[in-house]
Parts: C-alpha cells; structure tokens; sequence
C-alpha cells in the first residue's frame, strides 16, 4: 500500500509539473511599438539658361559645330541677338524649355538643380528628354562626360536639337543634400523649322540607393 500511495504522489507531482509547463507555454505575450519607415523624395530647385529672354538685347546668341566637336572653344558668341531659351520648373520632377527663333548653330547651356527632400539616401537613376514627338532615356554615361543625343521637336521625322548631358546619373545623394550645378548643352541643328517654338521637358527619375542600377 505504501508503494501504491508513493506511486499516486508521483503522478501527481508529475501531472502537476506538466500542467505548470503547458501554462507557461500557451501565456500570450504582449509588445507595442512603432516602426517609422523613411520616404524617397526629390525635387528640382532651380534652373537657368545662358540665354534668355525676351527682350531682344539681353544676351547675345552663341554658336557651336555639329555635334559640339573642337578644337576649343566648344562654343563662341555669335555677334548677333536672334533667339533665346527660356526654362521653368512645371513640377519637383519635370522641367520645361523653349527655344524661340532660334536657327541651326545656335548653342545654348542650361544649369539645372535638384534637392533630396526625402529621409532616405537616393540616386538619381535617369533623365528622361521628351517631346510631344518622341523621348530619350540616358540612364548610364560611362567614359565620355558629353555624349551626343538627337531629338525631333516637331514631328518631321529629321532631328531639330542635340543635346549633351553632364555625368552626373548615378550620383548619390543623401537627405538635405543639393546637387549643385547639374548643366547640359543644345545645339540647333540644320533641319530645325524656320520660326517655330521648340519645346521639350527634362525630367529626372531617382531610387533609394539600395535599388539602383549603378555602382
């Protein structure tokens, strides 16, 4: 009988310690917090050309050769005030240029500026030339710092502008960061229409830095 009574304590110690460990297995447990995920924000801050206007007068034209080849210098005053270039911010990711009376050799550069406005580190991936006719896409410039892109302006099938963009895709930027000067050239071309507007936007696509194409 002993033996029997020993035996029933042990089970029930047993059975007790079990009890023990499922209760404190199956507790819940509670934790609040909050995570804050940063935002990727970016924006053009300003933009400039060598030539505005109107009026006539203010700046006199420059020239440039096809495909702003050298020797130096790459581009002259003209000794004549004919056309200018005129350039606005239409929102944080897109600028707009006009070209008015402008003819074939006429040069013109253009300083853009761009801001990190988000919490998170970016690059700027690619910019986008576009057209009511057609765009370009330059997403990597490697060796040379000024390649040379065509675009048709007003639909005609023939190139109105070139133009060439600094080496500046790829970049990184952090929070609060300004780019500087960011610049690229134009340059009329020979099949450009006589009196005609030309107008095309610049716009600038980024990513966070950890998603981008570039090194």
């Amino acid at each position: 009988m002993k033996k029997i009574g020993l035996l029933c304590l042990a089970l029930v110690l047993a059975l007790g310690t079990m009890g023990i460990g499922h209760a404190l297995w199956s507790d819940s447990l509670y934790v609040e917090g909050w995570i804050e995920t940063g935002y990727l924000c970016w924006e053009w801050t300003g933009v400039s050309t060598t030539d505005p206007g109107p009026p006539v007068g203010a700046v006199m034209d420059q020239n440039c050769r096809p495909g702003f080849a050298g020797p130096p210098p790459y581009y002259w005053y003209s000794g004549k005030d004919v056309g200018y270039t005129n350039a606005w911010i239409v929102d944080p990711h897109t600028i707009e240029l006009t070209m008015v009376n402008v003819y074939p050799c006429y040069f013109v550069a253009v300083s853009v500026y761009a801001h990190n406005c988000g919490t998170i580190p970016l690059h700027f991936e690619r910019v986008i030339i576009r057209s009511d006719y057609g765009e370009h896409i330059l997403d990597w410039i490697q060796a040379t710092r000024y390649p040379t892109v065509e675009l048709d302006l007003d639909g005609d099938g023939f190139p109105d502008i070139e133009f060439s963009w600094g080496n500046h895709i790829g970049d990184q930027y952090h929070p609060c960061d300004d780019s500087g000067e960011i610049s690229f050239w134009i340059h009329v071309m020979q099949p450009a229409p006589q009196g005609a507007e030309l107008t095309f936007q610049i716009i600038l696509e980024a990513v966070q830095y950890n998603e981008s194409i570039h090194p």
